[in-house]
């Protein structure tokens, strides 16, 4: 790659400079995509266990509710309150 930038009428140095340039933003960019592929994997795998404990808990009917139910309080229906109509009269 050295060679290629002198060729092109760059000094040694330069060359030098650009070569080490793009060989660390090479790594940092293969370095930001090997972190994104290993928290997707995270994130996937740590999917796939919630979506089989809930198919699990789902199909034994099993385990702890977040909410819990509520339990059928015998309620007094009362008569809603009727007000009589004003009359009009003259």
């Amino acid at each position: 790659m050295t060679r290629q930038f002198v060729a092109n009428g760059l000094p040694l140095a330069d060359a030098k400079a650009n070569v080490t340039a793009a060989i660390l933003g090479q790594s940092q960019k293969l370095s930001l995509l090997d972190s994104y592929n290993d928290l997707f994997s995270i994130l996937m795998w740590l999917g796939v266990i919630t979506l089989a404990a809930s198919i699990g808990k789902m199909l034994t009917g099993k385990g702890r509710a977040l909410r819990r139910k509520e339990e059928k309080a015998q309620v007094k229906h009362e008569e809603p309150l009727q007000l009589a109509a004003p009359s009009h009269q003259k």
